[in-house]
């Protein structure tokens, strides 16, 4: 049997600071606030669509995800970021059915661990000036600390028309996993 009842899980249920989602088709991430985004979604009159998946065991395609399609810039705060070259050849994503779900999520997630580590990603983080003379003459002036916690997305088409995408960032609120398949 098949699962296919939908069930609460997206922005709204997770514990993010921030969302990372891959626009691959367009070749850029787009980084945001998880809190400003739900409360985009909650204060906007976004219509929710259905994403449709073809179930080859049912023979028919099905829901199998609900969210907001939310214009990029509705979002305060975002910001845009192209994926170097390299990396989009290093981890493809592909849109077809045979690269699983979990696959697509992996990558993007490879692609925003990359950008990371080249620095290529701002993200906030808490600064002290030390004012403790021995802790200065030992030579630290500012403590930074961050303890972010980043969902990422692979959202194919999250990116600018101009670049080919549809000019939104996809919130999900609702799934289901057919297959089991993660």
């Amino acid at each position: 049997m098949l699962n296919t009842s939908l069930v609460d899980y997206g922005i709204q249920t997770e514990e993010s600071d921030f969302h990372i989602h891959v626009g691959y088709k367009t070749q850029h991430i787009y980084i945001f606030s998880t809190k400003q985004a739900l409360l985009t979604i909650t204060q906007g009159d976004y219509p929710c669509k259905s994403v449709y998946t073809y179930i080859p065991e049912l023979h028919e395609s099905i829901v199998t995800a609900k969210g907001y399609p939310v214009p990029i810039y509705d979002i305060p705060g975002i910001k845009e970021i192209k994926i170097p070259d390299d990396l989009y050849h290093q981890f493809p994503i592909s849109r077809n059915v045979r690269m699983s779900t979990g696959e697509k999520g992996k990558r993007a997630v490879s692609i925003v661990k990359e950008m990371l580590k080249r620095q290529l990603i701002n993200l906030p983080v808490g600064i002290t000036e030390i004012s403790e003379k021995t802790m200065q003459i030992q030579g630290t002036d500012i403590i930074i600390t961050t303890r972010l916690k980043l969902q990422i997305k692979c959202d194919w088409l999250a990116g600018m028309k101009d670049f080919g995408g549809s000019g939104n960032v996809y919130l999900q609120v609702q799934e289901c996993n057919p297959l089991g398949i993660h």
